[in-house]
């Protein structure tokens, strides 16, 4: 370790500058602004009880929104409640071909 003529050594000199050097990009990378996330949220209500968007929600009477939710509540294997989801689908989409409208899946 060298003094110079003002008391501070050179190789600590280079070390602090060397180190200061690697804040300042560790800054700027860090002061980056993060991507903008487009968050969508769901209704709960259209959402079932193993968490999947329930087929077909804006073509369903209230008293078949229950009647669903109560078969895929009673249903224990979620292999069951999978062909559930797979029937209703279909016929959620045969219902929206008859009215013209576009199948919300």
């Amino acid at each position: 370790m060298r003094l110079t003529k003002k008391g501070v050594s050179i190789s600590a000199a280079v070390i602090s500058a060397s180190f200061l050097l690697g804040l300042g990009s560790f800054t700027a990378y860090a002061e980056e602004p993060a991507p903008k996330e487009t968050v969508t949220t769901i209704d709960p209500a259209r959402i079932d009880r193993d968490g999947k968007k329930i087929c077909g929600f804006d073509l369903m009477s209230e008293s078949e929104k229950g009647g669903y939710r109560n078969m895929l509540h009673q249903t224990k294997s979620l292999t069951d409640r999978d062909e559930i989801r797979v029937d209703h689908c279909a016929r959620m989409r045969a219902r929206a071909k008859e009215r013209g409208v576009p199948a919300d899946e």
